[in-house]
């Protein structure tokens, strides 16, 4: 029996005489490695794997090496210390031996095939030495181990990405998304790889929402690729899909609405914007860009009121109040005549007052549109002419009805001084 164990140690001494040429050649004489330090007839294993544990977390990867091998060969190797396969392979990574650290991993796998860090390393390993079918042989045992080794499916695409194998990838990140559905990282690289293949990126939204179409957020990513590709029917019906599941949500009636307005269908897009309003009250964007599309549908009396919503926010005044001012100016040039008349000119001084009130709170901006104003708000003559026998006028006035011949102006109540 002790011929046979001297005969194994002679066998081990020969693999680690190879080692230690694979390793460094001129690292140090070959010499034969003593087991038994304290001489009492007994191998002092867990003083190499001490030694090799401080070395390790000394950083001292050749010292770590030396160590390890000096245990294997002492057979202090076991079912349940075959981690030392692991750190000698990471060791031998470290000092940029690849094809011993490759060595090192198959040899703790014997073991145990089914160690999942150990797989790792090797892949990892494989991967740095450009030996894509080893890493993927790895890899595919990760997955056959653990299905749902997402940090497994992540180095595959990796490795398919940087080999330009687009098809291969695409059906990795396909098993990524199955894990996790909302992983943006496995989103984007899906949308690379469509790119690469010339097909449409939205047809990734369109596979995720059907495959849960209860999903708005997956509804609307769809939504809104479909209308930067300007397939806005399309749009629309998404979104009134959506709407069955939940009609309040904030992101749903705004896409809904930027569909209807790239459909040139304002009216429709008031709707739901203004119930967005109503929910998202407090943002200032918000009410403004309700007020924007109002004016587009001719809704003027609507604009004018979410603005004024806006500016009892008290916050932004600036804008706010350059919003009323061009809410007011549109109004009035959609109802001038042939000529710009009293009461026109009555809608010209509010707007003015609007822009300045803007100007006073900081938006520069306003001051240009506001001078623009000059030659058409009321003169001195103008009140001398129609406005004689008022201190001050609104263009709701039963007069400015019977001037303009129409109510246009009628909700429009703030009254202008008389400049007499």
């Amino acid at each position: 029996m002790k011929g046979k164990n001297e005969m194994m140690k002679v066998f081990l001494l020969i693999i680690l005489i190879g080692f230690n040429y694979s390793y460094e050649d001129d690292y140090e004489d070959i010499y034969e490695p003593q087991c038994d330090l304290d001489y009492d007839d007994e191998t002092d294993c867990d003083k190499f794997l001490s030694f090799a544990s401080t070395n390790w977390h000394d950083k001292d990867y050749v010292g770590c090496i030396e160590q390890y091998k000096t245990a294997i060969y002492c057979g202090c190797v076991s079912s349940d210390e075959y981690y030392i396969f692991k750190y000698l392979g990471r060791s031998f990574m470290e000092v940029g031996k690849l094809d011993s650290a490759n060595w090192s991993f198959n040899q703790g796998l014997k073991y145990n095939s089914d160690d999942e860090n150990l797989l790792e390393y090797a892949a990892w390993n494989a991967g740095k030495m450009n030996v894509i079918q080893d890493q993927m042989y790895y890899i595919e045992r990760l997955l056959e181990i653990n299905p749902d080794n997402v940090r497994a499916i992540e180095r595959m695409n990796d490795t398919y990405k940087k080999n330009e194998m687009y098809e291969e990838q695409l059906i990795i990140l396909g098993l990524w998304l199955n894990i996790e559905p909302d992983n943006k990282k496995a989103i984007s690289e899906k949308k690379n790889v469509y790119s690469k293949l010339g097909k449409d990126e939205n047809d990734i939204n369109r596979e995720r929402w059907n495959s849960d179409k209860s999903n708005l957020q997956y509804g609307l990513d769809y939504a809104e690729g479909l209308i930067e590709k300007g397939d806005i029917d399309l749009a629309i019906k998404v979104c009134n899909e959506l709407l069955a599941f939940d009609s309040n949500d904030k992101r749903l009636l705004k896409v809904i609405s930027d569909a209807y307005i790239n459909a040139f269908e304002d009216a429709k897009a008031v709707q739901y914007l203004e119930k967005l309003g109503e929910i998202d009250n407090k943002n200032i964007t918000t009410l403004l860009d309700i007020a924007d599309v109002c004016v587009n549908a001719g809704e003027f009396k609507k604009a004018y009121n979410w603005v004024n919503k806006a500016i009892a926010l008290e916050k932004s005044l600036g804008k706010c109040y350059f919003e009323r001012g061009e809410v007011l100016v549109a109004l009035v040039e959609t109802n001038i005549g042939d000529e710009v008349d009293f009461c026109d000119r009555l809608v010209y001084d509010l707007a003015w007052s609007d822009y300045n009130t803007s100007y006073e709170n900081g938006y520069l901006n306003a001051k240009v549109y506001r001078d623009q104003l000059d030659d058409f708000v009321t003169t001195k003559g103008d009140w001398f002419l129609n406005g004689e026998n008022f201190k001050q006028i609104s263009p709701s006035s039963n007069d400015c009805t019977k001037l303009k011949k129409t109510d246009c102006y009628q909700w429009l109540e703030r009254k202008v001084n008389s400049k007499r």
